[in-house]
């Protein structure tokens, strides 16, 4: 198992560009009007030059925002678990079995929703990141800090 593991991890290393080429060409042929395979060309040259940081950009903001949705999504559940329970018990409902249920489904509602938003921002993230490596790439940043 590991005599196949080491090359495949090997590869992955060595060819990191490749999995980031993909998305990043879609943005660079909206942004440059170029046809997919130019666009795919060119970006992999330009994440080739500038990788270091594109693997910060690649994994950290999606992990960071979905494991934030996650969290939202069991603070409302929570909280939602609480309310129906209050109002339950003070009204001598009988729906005090089906308080997790309801609270779940809140929790699902929730996520789905936050991550449409996510998945947008995410979209946004990597457009932005793009149009800043193309300015390190021409050498027309103006500060070094950002």
């Amino acid at each position: 198992m590991a005599g196949i593991m080491v090359p495949c991890i090997t590869f992955l290393a060595q060819n990191y560009h490749l999995l980031l080429s993909t998305r990043f060409a879609t943005i660079y042929a909206a942004i440059t009007g170029k046809g997919f395979c130019e666009a795919a060309h060119e970006v992999s040259d330009i994440l080739k030059r500038n990788l270091q940081t594109s693997i910060a950009v690649w994994a950290f903001p999606k992990m960071v925002l979905h494991g934030t949705v996650f969290c939202i999504g069991l603070v409302w559940a929570a909280l939602i678990f609480i309310v129906v329970s209050l109002i339950a018990e003070f009204t001598s409902a009988s729906t005090s079995s089906n308080v997790a249920p309801i609270a779940a489904c809140c929790a699902l509602v929730l996520a789905v929703i936050l991550s449409l938003f996510v998945s947008m921002f995410i979209d946004i993230i990597e457009a932005i990141y793009l149009c800043y490596i193309l300015d390190v790439d021409m050498n027309i940043v103006t500060s070094a800090e950002v």
